[in-house]
Order: C-alpha cells, then sequence, then structure tokens
C-alpha cells in the first residue's frame, strides 16, 4: 500500500513541477494565466518588453524582445498583441525554441516557448493587420519558475497607421 502512494507522488511532483514545458495551451488564449499553483506576482516585472518599432504601418513588421534584468531568466512565457482585449497580427519566430498559437478566430496570433530551459532574452517578429490602424499593447506572462509568475504584463502602446 506505501509503494503506490510513494509512486502517486512522485508522478504529480514531476508533473507539477514541468507543467507546460512546451509551452502554453490554447485554453489560457484569454486570461494568459499559466494555470501553475500559487498567485501571480505583484511586485517589479524584472524583465523588459522591447519593441524595435514603436510606430508601423498597417501590414509592417516589428522584431519584439523579451529580456531578464541582471541576475534573472524564465522558463515559460506567452505573448500577445493585443487591442480591445482581443490579441491581433501575426507572429513568427526565428527558431525551434518558441512556436505560435491560435488565439480566437486568428492564426499564428500568439507565442509561446517550446520548452523549459532558463532563457535570459528572446526575440520574435511581429506584423501589424493589413486593414488595422490604432495602439497595440503587447502583453507578456513570464514564468520565472513554476511558482513565480507574471500574468499578462503590457509593454508601452505601439502605434500602427
Amino acid at each position: 500500500m506505501f509503494y503506490p502512494k510513494v509512486l502517486f507522488i512522485v508522478v504529480a511532483v514531476i508533473i507539477g513541477a514541468n507543467a507546460y514545458p512546451t509551452g502554453a495551451p490554447v485554453d489560457v488564449c484569454e486570461s494568459m494565466a499559466p494555470g501553475h499553483h500559487g498567485k501571480p506576482q505583484t511586485g517589479e516585472f524584472p524583465y523588459e518588453i522591447l519593441i524595435e518599432k514603436p510606430d508601423l504601418k498597417a501590414g509592417e513588421s516589428t522584431s519584439v524582445t523579451i529580456r531578464a534584468k541582471e541576475g534573472h531568466q524564465f522558463r515559460g512565457y506567452m505573448m500577445q498583441a493585443r487591442t480591445e482585449n482581443k490579441p491581433i497580427g501575426v507572429f513568427t519566430v526565428p527558431d525551434s525554441n518558441s512556436h505560435t498559437l491560435d488565439c480566437g478566430t486568428g492564426k499564428a496570433n500568439t507565442v509561446t516557448q517550446s520548452n523549459a530551459k532558463d532563457k535570459k532574452e528572446l526575440t520574435v517578429t511581429w506584423t501589424a493587420p493589413e486593414n488595422f490602424k490604432g495602439k497595440v499593447i503587447f502583453y507578456v506572462t513570464i514564468v520565472k519558475v513554476y511558482d513565480v509568475f507574471w500574468v499578462a504584463h503590457p509593454s508601452s502602446p505601439v502605434n500602427v497607421s
């Protein structure tokens, strides 16, 4: 009787420690919450969201970088460009360390990690929709470790004309 209980606990701990190692599932597209135990961090956000071009024309692209401040790293992330709380545009990833998700009716409008390795920085490309004019804010969820995470942290606005 003892061994099945121990085995169950070991398996539960392993699964919990590596929740979503290959990225966020589509069922968190709206909330952007990782579904981990614990509460989102509310203190300092030790990451930067760097946008190459804060002013774009419809259909143009910009690089968006998530960079950890000194002494920090992250294992997981999810990013969307939103207007009126809906993801818009298309993300392109440079390598197999990230992949896109199709949230809502859009295609490739969300990007997330493909592994749970520690990261200091990553850059993706975002393309504004052809028929859009207005402000866009990038929202980023960061998972430093399983129970230390920030949900939907906003960037500075990007103007699309």
